[in-house]
């Protein structure tokens, strides 16, 4: 696995700056809106009053945001496909109109994937309970099931991360996409793992050169930097131009990682041929 390539072009991605401008607006447009409520978040007598305010406010702001999230998310995993093998982005209108069609099928793979973790966590916490059913209850039987279903969420959203983009890149339907996520990562364990601890370390170091303003400025002053002033204003849109860079390199990678899984003999060909394999029994069993 060509890590160096992968990243490489990922890096390179966000300095197209139409589409870096695209990115970023949109995570200005979600965050500048928290602004407004997050002195209220930060106090400590905060009333009911306050609080069903923020919700009030916050949920439809986050269904929004995930719901233009979406179709974003669509237009960059295929402007990213674009760019991977040819290093051209292709048109704008073309990734456009590439997440229009693909808007629904990842909606619905997005949904499916939160049913499925959420089932999980149902069924391995569940299973720890119910033996411990016939004991009296106590609060601390809780923390070991838990610790088992927590565990179980994150080894499947390990082996289904990829769905999204293989629903936009393949043009897959939620349960194939799953399915295909699933197949490619199981047989590319240690090259997916090493993939993510990379990714992970970029957006960690990115992200603290973008807050590192932000964290001088409080030790020097002794301040914490919140609210409506001026100064937590540019220091937000600071950490959003060096998140916007992350969000990017994050999608991109992802796309050109899959595609890298795909030309992978012993990842996509092998999955392939192991699902072709289980239809021709199912065939003969009928």
């Amino acid at each position: 696995m060509d890590f160096g390539k992968i990243f490489g072009k990922a890096l390179r991605y966000p300095f197209r700056l139409e589409f870096y401008l695209i990115f970023f607006i949109f995570n200005l447009a979600v965050t500048i809106p928290v602004m407004f409520i997050f002195p209220y978040s930060v106090s400590a007598d905060i009333s009911v009053a306050q609080l069903r305010e923020m919700l009030i406010f916050m949920i439809p702001l986050w269904l929004i945001s995930f719901l233009v999230g979406i179709f974003l998310a669509a237009f960059f995993l295929d402007s990213a496909n674009r760019y991977f093998p040819r290093s051209g982005y292709g048109k704008i209108k073309d990734s456009f109109n590439t997440a229009k069609k693909r808007y629904l099928p990842l909606l619905g793979t997005k949904i499916l994937f939160f049913i499925v973790l959420g089932l999980v966590m149902i069924v391995f916490g569940g299973a720890f309970l119910l033996p411990l059913l016939c004991l009296p209850f106590h609060p601390l039987m809780l923390i070991p099931a838990l610790i088992l279903g927590a565990t179980a969420v994150i080894i499947a959203a390990f082996l289904l991360f990829l769905s999204p983009v293989a629903c936009v890149l393949d043009k897959l339907g939620p349960v194939d996409s799953l399915k295909r996520s699933f197949n490619l990562v199981r047989v590319n364990k240690i090259n997916t793992f090493g993939f993510l601890v990379i990714l992970l370390i970029l957006a960690i170091l990115i992200s603290l050169i973008g807050s590192l303003p932000s964290i001088i400025y409080s030790l020097v002053t002794r301040n914490l930097v919140y609210g409506l002033t001026v100064e937590n204003f540019l220091f937000t849109i600071i950490q959003l131009l060096f998140g916007s860079y992350v969000g990017m390199i994050s999608i991109s990678s992802q796309a050109n990682f899959y595609q890298s899984l795909k030309k992978d003999t012993k990842g996509f060909s092998r999955a392939v041929k192991k699902r072709k394999t289980k239809k021709k029994r199912r065939k003969k069993k009928r």
